[in-house]
């Protein structure tokens, strides 16, 4: 979780990916995300070819829902893209939002997809999932509660325990297991990491390729991204196997990314029109083709990567809001990214 307190740092590091944003333009539209540019780019490039509008997109994968609200009516965000279910509704919570009424936009999505009020529009889901050696683990399927036993101590890879995934993950064990049995296995998990919690997006399942480790912890977006790659990552790919934990073993934990139109949008118009793309059929599947997510409400133009196993479950944000707070306080007391010295 990321708080406020850090969100002063974070405006002096955090870089624009394209010229710099302005407050207006005619043929502009700016994007707040905490999605990874390049693999937006598709998606962001289709659009400005089909309506000549373009995209200023300034990537924040920690600290979004502070620093917009920092800015104020000053913010030049025109969309928020890319926040789990519980961070979307954190943002309309905090007013950094406003209501869609565009029929072009919310006729497009279903109910399910979105907020009572249109605050926030969901897009796609993924889900916590296991990436394991092949030739380490025989397993084809495994429970979160497997990755604290000690047979695996030293052998898992893992990203920040401040990480969104990871703290929904922790809150959907906390509301399960009770916050002592919560706790023990957390802090059987700190047991087995095999190096220092890397915040680094991919930074597991690289690590799990690289024999760093024989099982990384990380989401369907990020195994199937990586199984995707290129050339170099799809032949060492070939040595990992994805496990999708079952609904009876606690999982998968699953999470949606979404969208939201900013207060003080300075370009409406054109982030209407951004949200109506991505809203589409066209564009949900091309999120899910470029995200290597599941889209909302529909069965095709998600992940085609050979190893990234389908999944059905319905998110629970306000079981991850309730504990959001509690899971990331655990996660410091079991000293979850300081356990380790660096190497």
């Amino acid at each position: 979780m990321f708080d406020i307190r850090h969100s002063v740092a974070l405006l002096g590091i955090s870089c624009f990916l394209s010229i710099a944003v302005t407050a207006h333009a005619a043929d502009e539209v700016n994007i707040y995300t905490t999605r990874l540019p390049s693999a937006l780019k598709p998606v962001l490039d289709a659009f400005t070819h089909r309506t000549g509008v373009k995209t200023n997109l300034m990537y924040l994968p920690r600290g979004l829902v502070e620093r917009t609200q920092v800015e104020g009516q000053n913010s030049p965000a025109d969309v928020i893209l890319g926040l789990s279910l519980d961070r979307l509704q954190e943002a309309d919570a905090v007013g950094i939002t406003q209501p869609v009424a565009d029929a072009r936009v919310i006729s497009k999505l279903a109910a399910k997809g979105r907020d009572p009020s249109s605050n926030w529009l969901a897009l796609s889901t993924r889900a916590v999932v296991i990436g394991a050696r092949a030739d380490a683990v025989t397993s084809k399927s495994m429970a979160y509660d497997e990755l604290a036993d000690p047979k695996w101590k030293g052998k898992i890879c893992i990203l920040s325990g401040q990480h969104d995934d990871n703290i929904g993950l922790f809150a959907s064990m906390l509301a399960r297991l009770g916050p002592d049995k919560a706790k023990s296995w957390l802090a059987g998990l700190v047991s087995n990491q095999a190096m220092r919690p890397d915040g680094v997006r991919y930074a597991s399942m690289a690590d799990l390729v690289a024999g760093h480790c024989d099982l990384a912890l990380g989401n369907s977006q990020q195994a199937g991204l990586f199984l995707k790659g290129n050339a170099d990552t799809a032949k060492s790919a070939a040595s990992i196997k994805v496990l999708m934990p079952s609904r009876d073993a606690g999982g998968p934990y699953v999470d949606v990314s979404g969208m939201a139109l900013a207060r003080n949008a300075p370009n409406k118009d054109n982030a209407l029109k951004l949200m109506t793309f991505l809203a589409s059929k066209e564009g949900r599947g091309l999120v899910g083709e470029a995200l290597q997510e599941m889209p909302i409400g529909q069965a095709s133009g998600g992940p085609k990567v050979k190893g990234v196993i389908a999944f059905k479950a319905k998110p629970d944000a306000a079981m991850v809001a309730r504990y959001r707070k509690a899971a990331a306080d655990l996660a410091d007391q079991v000293g979850f990214d300081d356990s380790l010295t660096d190497e």
